[in-house]
């Protein structure tokens, strides 16, 4: 069910972007490429969960405002796709540290665009709920021609592969804070491999 969610997601933002051989539509491409690829591998058993050292991933975010709840897959929707790197640290700390810059997307104007800004991941836990499960939080502003996209949302999902291959992780949904005072719904994505 969740890759159906997450493939949902991303089908809803190609539609939106404009099509052609440009920097976000290579991103979400790629996002859509891990996602298909990570959905195919086993959930990580809960006995095969490393419990010492850490372990380095690249991740792409993939963020999407609805700027018209009314109607599904708006033109005048904002996406971005941003690139990070994720530290997991399987030792005590059991903790998830990373950041997201270099971000592409399509504006509401339906252009595609540089995106400025940054989205920081913080209070990233391992095996709190599930032992090969994680949670973090993402936040940050993004600007977008002029406009501001304050992202905040709780990342959630599970460990691939025996030994760990990656992870997709979905937000709870939260709204995205627009110009600093209108709330629209958000949904955000992470990939990682290693």
């Amino acid at each position: 069910m969740r890759q159906f969610v997450l493939m949902a997601v991303l089908s809803a933002g190609a539609a939106c972007s404009a099509s052609g051989d440009d920097p976000f539509t290579g991103q979400t491409d790629l996002v859509d490429s891990q996602i298909d690829a990570l959905g195919r591998i086993e959930i990580t058993p809960a006995a095969a969960m490393p419990t010492t050292g850490t372990m380095r991933f690249d991740s792409l975010l993939y963020v999407l405002v609805d700027m018209d709840s009314s109607r599904a897959n708006s033109p005048g929707d904002v996406q971005a796709v941003g690139a990070g790197r994720i530290v997991s640290d399987f030792g005590p700390a059991k903790s998830i540290t990373g950041s997201f810059d270099d971000f592409v997307g399509v504006a509401p104007s339906g252009n595609n665009v540089a995106v400025g800004g940054a989205i920081a991941l913080d209070n990233g836990t391992i095996g709190a709920a599930k032992a090969n499960g994680f949670e973090f939080t993402v936040a940050g502003r993004l600007t977008v021609e002029g406009g501001t996209y304050d992202v905040s949302d709780t990342v959630s999902g599970r460990f691939v592969g025996t030994p760990i291959q990656g992870f997709v992780g979905t937000g709870a949904g939260a709204p995205v804070l627009v110009d600093g005072s209108t709330a629209r719904t958000g949904a955000v994505v992470v990939t990682a491999t290693n």
